[in-house]
Parts: C-alpha cells; sequence; structure tokens
C-alpha cells in the first residue's frame, strides 16, 4: 500500500472506506496480479484439497486464481474485510500485531502472507502464530519488500533513510539479513527464495526494461518455509 499514509493499528479500523477505496484502485501486490504468487502455492502446495490460509487477502485476487484452478480448502484473516471473494471456508477479522490467530496448533497445510509483515507493527507476534497454526509438514510463503535492491542502498547512503519505508507510505517493518534470521530462522527452514520484478525507480531510469530478477534489482523478494523440526 505504498499509496496510503501510516495508520496505527487502531486508526487502520477507522479508515476501512479509504483503504477499500484504494485496494479497489489499485488491486494490491504485482507478485499477485502478475500470477507469481498463484504459481508459487500450485508448485509447493499441488494438493487441491489443501486446508491455505491467506493472511492479507486485500480485496481477494489470490483465492480467485486459487479457486479457478481447483483449490477449495480455502481461509483468509485480515483486520477488516475487503474483499470481494466470499465462497471460501472462512474468514476471520484479527489484528496481526496483537490477536492470536484464532485456529488451533497445526491446523493448516498452508499458510500465505504476500506484502503484508511490512505493513506490521508487532511482526514478530505474527511469525510465531504462523508457526503455531501450520502443520509441522506445512509451507509457508512469504513475500515483502526486497531491502536488497541496490537504490535502497544507494538511497540510504544519500538521505539516511529508505525509500520504501518513508513517514508518507505505511511499510513499517524490515528485515535486513539479521534481523530475517533472528526473526525467521529459529522457526523455520528456508526451501526456496526467489525474485519478483526487475526494476529501478528512478527518473527515466524506471522506463527501461530487462533489469534482472535478482536480489539487486527486484521489486518483490518472496521466500518458500518449512517449519524446523521439533
Amino acid at each position: 500500500m505504498l499509496g496510503l499514509k501510516y495508520f496505527n493499528p487502531k486508526d487502520i479500523k477507522g479508515h476501512k472506506e479509504l483503504i477499500q477505496k484504494y485496494l479497489n484502485e489499485e488491486g494490491g501486490s504485482p507478485v499477485i496480479f502478475s500470477g507469481r504468487a498463484g504459481k508459487l502455492v500450485e508448485e509447493f502446495v499441488p494438493t487441491r484439497d489443501a486446508k491455505i490460509l491467506d493472511l492479507a487477502p486485500a480485496t481477494g485476487t489470490l483465492q480467485e486464481q486459487l479457486l479457478s484452478v481447483g483449490y477449495q480448502n480455502l481461509y483468509a484473516a485480515d483486520v477488516d474485510d475487503y474483499r470481494r471473494v466470499k465462497n471460501i471456508k472462512e474468514f476471520k477479522k484479527v489484528d496481526f500485531c496483537f490477536d492470536k490467530l484464532p485456529w488451533p496448533d497445526s491446523f493448516f497445510d498452508a499458510i500465505t502472507s504476500f506484502e503484508t509483515i511490512e505493513h506490521l507493527e508487532n511482526p514478530h507476534h505474527f511469525i510465531r502464530e504462523i508457526n503455531r497454526i501450520l502443520k509441522p509438514e506445512g509451507t509457508f510463503i512469504l513475500s515483502m519488500p526486497n531491502i536488497d535492491h541496490i537504490f535502497n542502498r544507494i538511497f540510504f547512503l544519500r538521505k539516511g533513510d529508505m525509500p520504501r519505508w518513508r513517514k508518507n507510505n505505511n511499510h513499517i517493518s524490515m528485515f535486513p539479513k539479521g534481523v530475517f534470521e533472528k526473526s525467521f530462522l529459529p522457526y523455520f527452514d528456508v526451501v526456496h527464495r526467489g525474485f519478483f520484478w526487475g526494476h529501478f525507480p528512478y527518473r527515466f531510469l524506471s522506463k527501461l526494461k530487462g533489469y534482472p530478477e535478482n536480489k539487486w534489482f527486484a521489486h518483490t523478494a518472496y521466500w518458500v518455509f518449512k517449519p524446523k523440526t521439533k
């Protein structure tokens, strides 16, 4: 939601109409609208009757895509309901920063979270709750802005700020290498890492095509995790 200012967990519930308008106009994450997110689910969670939870589904585009290719046991949760898609198993309103996710331990075969964790004040609680409700052999697919992008490094060197975490947007949490390792790796093993949409967001350079989808130029980074063996 780069077009929105930051709302804290209390204020976000009072701005549903504004957020809904933004989601209806902008739609959400390019990694979902491109089809990349759906392809990741199909590749790493091929069983069509898998019980899959999508955290922060926005207007429900990913779930529409999954329904269209035969997935049926779809669940979702968000701080409020902004979805077009209503024909899933269950939707719950949850404040990811503070609430327990309202399902029992080891309940889901797979959990997805695309472009969500960077918006959360308490992402560590979110990670632990995902680990709790995911089956020991389950799959967790996550994406977030690519902090390693070379433009981020140049911008920080010049400005002491990060371009996708400035005060005029609603990204608040970031995971450089050490923080990522401390936050995720106690609970999960990485089985796949990838990147989406090579670009360089600076003046005329943003219009050039052919940038590689790697850590230096990708808009988005994503991971596929498996829970650590307990």
